[in-house]
């Protein structure tokens, strides 16, 4: 069925291919069952975990099934629902193998699983739509005790990108199961997160913290983990809808000027690294990396670079999604930059791109 489907693409006009080509990568899901993490080498700074956050299976698949055929509905809701039983995205446990390498095979040993994490904040958010998509309250019931203890840290006002997620996903949650005064508490910090969001400046050199020094490369403002070397994304569209409204030159002139300037395989899930290993690097030495590194984003510095071959993909995803949700670029133009999945099953941001893709104009 998948080649079917792959085949039938090859054939149809817009976006009519994108939806088939959705369905194709979904099946490929469906057909294989439960999944796995999978780990991105980017050379001698190692390995980074992507997709090990149940959550953001349960948030793209839930974004996906509006744009797939009817008929895979409940395939994918029976899916989601063995997700949640399996791995509760409220619980400190991720989808893991003893060495995962792609979505879904297992890798080469030297290959170690990460640490179990406390569950990410934006686990919230994602539980939430996807109840919101299935109808599944009563799974996501379960673990609304839990998410709403560990966003107890969060401020009056939210910090960053996901904790503003968080806090949207608990207004959500709160207005389903209650109490009215708790979904009142939430929609208030969310709507403060999303006004002090406006600032993209700022919430990118706070996202900054999450860097690995001198061993990192990434554009992190939509990113809740990655110190760990666990890529925790944070993407949300009532973001990307607030930037456009508000913040849409800024984000044009921090993420597409370097990617119009000097950073034009920026598309790529698997892109070269621009390296220049010299005194550029390291003037002010290496634990000045981050400071580098936001020069470089901001077209400031003509090189950054570093021992490590690639960047990882969730950079691609992250800019496509600006270049969609924020600059608002139309659907014949994201298209060019749609790069095949880098996973053989399972490759999230690029169902998120295609996505993207469908909605846009």
């Amino acid at each position: 069925m998948t080649i079917l489907l792959a085949a039938l693409a090859l054939f149809q006009p817009e976006p009519d291919r994108l939806r088939t080509e959705l369905a194709s990568e979904v099946q490929k899901m469906l057909d294989q069952g439960t999944p796995s993490s999978a780990v991105f080498v980017v050379g001698i700074g190692g390995a980074y975990h992507c997709f090990a956050n149940s959550g953001e299976v349960l948030f793209v698949l839930s974004e996906a099934l509006p744009y797939l055929p009817e008929a895979m509905s409940p395939q994918v809701k029976d899916y989601l629902h063995k997700v949640v039983v399996d791995h509760p995205p409220w619980a400190p446990a991720f989808l893991l193998t003893s060495t995962p390498w792609s979505m879904y095979a297992p890798g080469p040993p030297e290959v170690k699983g990460p640490p179990r994490l406390d569950v990410p904040l934006v686990n919230a958010y994602f539980a939430w739509r996807y109840a919101r998509a299935t109808g599944d309250w009563a799974s996501v019931e379960k673990g609304y005790p839990d998410f709403k203890a560990r966003a107890s840290r969060i401020g009056e006002t939210p910090e960053d990108y996901p904790q503003t997620i968080a806090a949207i996903g608990l207004s959500g949650l709160s207005r389903h199961f209650g109490p009215e005064a708790d979904a009142l508490l939430w929609e208030a910090k969310a709507a403060r997160g999303l006004e002090a969001g406006r600032d993209y400046e700022k919430i990118f050199d706070q996202s900054l913290g999450r860097l690995l020094g001198s061993h990192d490369w990434t554009y992190p403002p939509l990113t809740e983990r990655r110190k760990e070397k666990v890529l925790i994304t944070a993407y949300a569209p009532e973001i990307l809808s607030m930037l456009g409204r508000t913040a849409r030159d800024d984000v044009a002139r921090h993420a597409g000027a370097v990617m119009d300037a000097w950073a034009r395989t920026w598309y790529l899930t698997r892109p070269n690294l621009p390296t220049f290993f010299g005194p550029r690097y390291f003037k002010g030495g290496p634990d000045q990396a981050p400071n580098f590194m936001k020069k470089a984003w901001k077209g400031e510095q003509e090189d950054f670079g570093q021992e490590n071959a690639t960047w990882t993909p969730d950079i691609a995803c992250t800019l496509f999604l600006l270049r969609a949700g924020v600059l608002g670029e139309k659907r014949a133009q994201l298209e060019k930059y749609l790069d095949v999945p880098w996973v053989r099953v399972g490759d999230l941001y690029h169902l998120l791109k295609l996505v993207a893709c469908l909605k846009a104009p």
